[in-house]
């Protein structure tokens, strides 16, 4: 699990969550290799963009793009951990969109 603060102590969905909503730190992304964690931060990170409320004050709704696209995004400086979250068969399987990582064949 993610340590976020010494005083709590967050679960790999409640980190992906996190990092839907924009906090960047270095401890709420999975490590590499462990397919559970990552999971369950892709179950967090997918969550948050389903449940966000409409927000019509939004420049951008990220609802409107595919949650593939807003996770390549927010993980573009993380090339390694998207590919091994896109390779999680129950996600990266859509036949409609293929997404090329940086440094990868």
């Amino acid at each position: 699990m993610p340590i976020f603060d010494h005083d709590f102590e967050l679960t790999w969905f409640d980190a992906g969550s996190a990092v839907f909503d924009g906090i960047i730190d270095p401890a709420c992304f999975p490590p590499l290799g462990d397919c559970k964690a990552q999971r369950e931060w892709l179950a967090g990170f997918a969550g948050a963009w389903a449940e966000l409320p409409e927000c019509p004050g939004l420049e951008q709704d990220p609802r409107s793009q595919p949650v593939e696209e807003v996770l390549a995004r927010a993980l573009a400086d993380r090339p390694e951990l998207l590919r091994q979250l896109l390779a999680i068969r129950a996600f990266g399987s859509s036949p409609r969109t293929r997404y090329h990582v940086a440094g990868s064949p």
